[in-house]
């Protein structure tokens, strides 16, 4: 990521690019003097259309008419500020969807927590409360959510399925950046499964459960070991049954399905489950494209 203005070009591995309207109530001096308490130093502007530009943390911020840009390095340190930051001027910065996204991800909220849509902050709990003769139904951020939908709610819980093991491409779309902090789910369906497939296939299967407990274990994502309570069925019925079985898993689990395979994709759609579809051709070129990169 590269951090631009005319004076000074930044590069940066892994980086933060937030860009906050300037909203009703906010003042400039009180921005400013949170900053300094946060031991940022002002730096000179390099154009006409920035105000002031504050260093400090490995971050940059400029102040623009009606904007603030924030750029910089992630880390522990950065990322406690940007929290603090928002947590006292979210009612006077307006953040887009598309920054909400960015700052949920930043956070890697739990999944399943609602959003709220007015300060973009997640809750986990809305309560229903009388108010005079009306019901107020207040987020924990304490804006109250109208209940009318739909529910803006975050999802980190991704639910492969066996060949998505098999092939291994999992955890190569998460050595290329791709699926971090997500929560992968392995239920005991598809570890019961794996005795029923050929000795390559499940060497494949169980290498990559292997190879995403690694990933857990270094903060890359978490594993849950989901206990389904399904009953196996028996091994000539499974090919049957097995796209059915996984979906009712996705299903319980509330994960957003990933798969390769068509047929489970469409009873997916019909299903409305959430759906991450990589053709089979495409599955094969994830290797290729893994070993170039990495």
């Amino acid at each position: 990521m590269f951090i631009l203005d005319s004076k000074y070009i930044y590069f940066f591995m892994s980086g933060i690019n937030l860009t906050f309207s300037i909203g009703s109530g906010y003042n400039d001096s009180d921005f400013v003097s949170f900053l300094e308490k946060c031991d940022f130093k002002e730096h000179e502007t390099t154009d006409e259309h920035q105000k002031w530009v504050f260093r400090g943390l490995d971050l940059i911020i400029i102040r623009f008419d009606k904007k603030i840009l924030i750029q910089g390095k992630e880390h522990d340190k950065s990322l406690k500020f940007i929290r603090e930051l928002w947590d006292q001027f979210q009612e006077k910065l307006v953040s887009d969807p598309k920054n909400a996204e960015k700052l949920a991800k930043l956070f890697k909220i739990a999944h399943n927590k609602l959003f709220c849509m007015k300060c973009k902050s997640p809750s986990m709990l809305i309560k229903g409360e009388i108010k005079e003769l009306d019901i107020a139904f207040k987020m924990e951020c304490g804006h109250i959510n109208d209940m009318q939908p739909p529910l803006f709610m975050l999802t980190s819980r991704i639910l492969p399925d066996i060949n998505i093991l098999i092939s291994g491409n999992l955890s190569r779309c998460i050595d290329l950046g791709y699926f971090k902090g997500f929560e992968v789910v392995i239920p005991d369906f598809i570890m019961g499964a794996l005795d029923y497939l050929g000795d390559s296939k499940k060497a494949g299967a169980t290498n990559e459960i292997g190879r995403l407990q690694e990933l857990a274990e270094i903060n890359k994502i978490t594993v849950f070991k989901c206990v389904d309570g399904i009953e196996m069925p028996d091994k000539n019925e499974f090919d049957h049954v097995e796209d059915d079985k996984i979906l009712e898993i996705a299903n319980l689990t509330n994960s957003i399905l990933l798969t390769g395979d068509m047929v489970l994709k469409g009873k997916a759609s019909l299903e409305k489950r959430p759906t991450i579809y990589i053709h089979p051709e495409d599955s094969k070129k994830i290797k290729i494209v893994h070993e170039t990169r990495t």
